[in-house]
């Protein structure tokens, strides 16, 4: 019984300090070089040429480089918040990594894989919020009528960052007077507002 016991515990340690977390999740997602380039080559002068709009308005921004492999920033339909970040490696241009955010910051469950397409990694972005929920920042937004949730109105217009229960927000506006910057520092806890600042950029 006790040298059942030890074998088990030496196991367990083993396993423990060994090993990472096993995944068998696979994905065969590709960029498509080829449709990419040959769209941007029948119509080089379009400034959105990089950019695919599907019938039911998701927008896909698409990035090709030499160097650094290619990358796409999804958009859902309004009112989603969100968007989906994809990167593909540059050997293969396999899915490397995929995730969500909102306002340029990562949420949920990112995924990370190798180059054959199996899932080595999983990360919960969500884990670094203490505890706190973004739709309460996208909340005290909507109070101070920069966003409208229902409607999706202002998802562009705003950067969000989270650190040890602080929400920081930089809201950008275009009034016919002049660009300006709205910047917030807001209690996680409370929304109550810690800071705010308001800076006049230069004209466009």
């Amino acid at each position: 019984m006790k040298l059942k016991l030890i074998i088990f515990i030496i196991s367990f340690v083993v396993t423990s300090c060994n090993g990472q977390k096993e995944y068998t999740i696979m994905t065969t997602e590709k960029f498509d070089v080829e449709a990419h380039v040959k769209r941007f080559e029948e119509s080089p002068e379009d400034e959105n040429g990089d950019v695919l709009i599907l019938e039911d308005s998701t927008k896909i921004r698409q990035s090709l480089s030499a160097t650094g492999g290619a990358s796409e920033i999804i958009t859902p339909p309004k009112p989603a918040f969100y968007k989906i970040r994809k990167k593909y490696f540059k050997s293969t241009y396999t899915l490397e990594l995929k995730g969500n955010t909102v306002g340029g910051m990562s949420i949920g469950i990112w995924q990370f894989f190798d180059e054959k397409g199996k899932l080595r990694k999983e990360v919960n972005e969500d884990e670094k919020l203490d505890g706190h929920d973004y739709h309460k920042a996208l909340e005290f937004l909507e109070k101070e009528n920069w966003i409208t949730i229902e409607t999706g109105q202002g998802r562009e217009r705003f950067s969000l960052d989270y650190e040890k229960d602080v929400w920081y927000i930089t809201i950008m506006s275009r009034p016919w007077n002049g660009n300006f910057e709205t910047y917030y520092e807001v209690d996680a806890n409370t929304l109550k507002i810690l800071k705010k600042t308001e800076t006049q950029l230069g004209d466009e």
